[in-house]
């Protein structure tokens, strides 16, 4: 009786030992699974990023936001080849240059990826002639070189891709003045003059008007609050649209930018977003997404897990990113070492008993 009892103790130690155990080994910190996920979606250390490992193919958006983070860590060196990628990158504008449309987008991003590579960047003749040619002679800046219409959007990134060629910005004062036109009464910004607000272009209005001329003020920042404030969801984070319910990563960080570049104590519930943004992280992938569900089955993305990551930093939270993160990875060699452990202990106890018997 008493050499059965030894057994089942020694069996149900085991058994608790094993519960506990792989939690321990697996748990780590928030940030570790987001570089992690970041070099996960590395197509090559010379050649970029793609936004989904699903998808495998290099993306500038995709290659910007994760040298990004990558550069906030201090793995850039570690992750990339960095001259490897500078020739990518600068072989990739060329070609984009010499063709018939180029993309305000695609040439921010990869001269902003040139600059945290450390390429020296230098007054480009061919990029500024490229930009001249998307300024629109009512106000603002177009998508393309080809496209004949501004939009806020576009105009900020124009704005920006001349400050990386280092050449000054044309008209300064007219794109501005057309930027306050695109004021709504309600304090947020449309896309256009006399179009409906929303927060993306609202954000992208203040960061221009920001670069144009930082002594202007927005026309009523109350109500810019105010308006941003209105899409707020007791979930914690910021809904795309009024008429949704379910509030998005994008738009989330669209306000908390918004209200921290006009009152860092206008939050609705920082604390509250910080736990709603946390809880987007993908316990499968380690990145950040926006459907979210019980069993988190959806895929996370580069641009999803930057925009949590700049929204955390702006909330001044990326301490959070510190915390123990991850759930039981089922490991068959712990499993392995624990049942031959628990043989070794049960045959020692037998030996030992049987000794003492001797």
């Amino acid at each position: 009786m008493k050499k059965r009892n030894l057994s089942l103790a020694i069996i149900l130690f085991s058994l608790v030992s094993l519960l506990f155990l792989p939690p321990f080994v697996a748990a780590k910190p928030r940030k570790s699974y987001i570089t992690d996920f970041i070099i996960e979606n590395r197509i090559s250390k010379s050649e970029g990023f793609t936004n989904s490992i699903d998808e495998q193919i290099i993306s500038f958006e995709a290659t910007f936001y994760s040298l990004e983070i990558l550069s906030s860590y201090g793995l850039i060196t570690q992750e990339v080849d960095v001259s490897g990628l500078q020739t990518t990158l600068r072989e990739d504008l060329t070609d984009m240059l010499n063709s018939e449309e180029v993309s305000q987008y695609d040439l921010f991003y990869i001269l902003s990826s040139l600059e945290i590579l450390g390429y020296e960047s230098t007054p480009d003749g061919a990029i500024e002639s490229y930009l001249n040619q998307t300024e629109i002679a009512t106000g603002g800046f177009a998508y393309t070189n080809t496209s004949s219409s501004s939009t806020l959007i576009s105009t900020y990134f124009a704005v920006r891709n001349y400050q990386l060629i280092g050449i000054s910005i044309p008209n300064k004062t007219f794109h501005l003045n057309w930027i306050l036109m695109c004021n709504n009464s309600d304090g947020g910004f449309g896309g256009k003059i006399s179009l409906n607000s929303t927060l993306l272009n609202t954000f992208y209005a203040i960061l221009s008007i920001d670069i144009l001329d930082e002594s202007t003020t927005l026309p009523d920042s109350s109500a810019t609050i105010s308006y941003t404030h209105s899409y707020y969801s007791i979930l914690g984070g910021y809904v795309p649209d009024i008429s949704s319910s379910s509030p998005l990563l994008s738009s989330t960080h669209s306000a908390v930018n918004i209200i921290s570049s006009i009152n860092l104590n206008a939050y609705n519930d920082r604390t509250a977003t910080i736990s709603w943004i946390l809880d987007r992280q993908n316990v499968i992938d380690g990145g950040f997404s926006d459907a979210y569900n019980t069993l988190q089955e959806q895929r996370s993305s580069v641009s999803s897990t930057y925009l949590a990551y700049e929204s955390l930093n702006t909330l001044n939270a990326l301490g959070y990113l510190d915390q123990q993160f991850g759930s039981v990875e089922f490991n068959w060699f712990i499993l392995l070492g624990l049942l031959v452990g628990i043989g070794i202990i049960i045959g020692l106890g037998f030996y030992l008993r049987n000794k003492r018997k001797l």
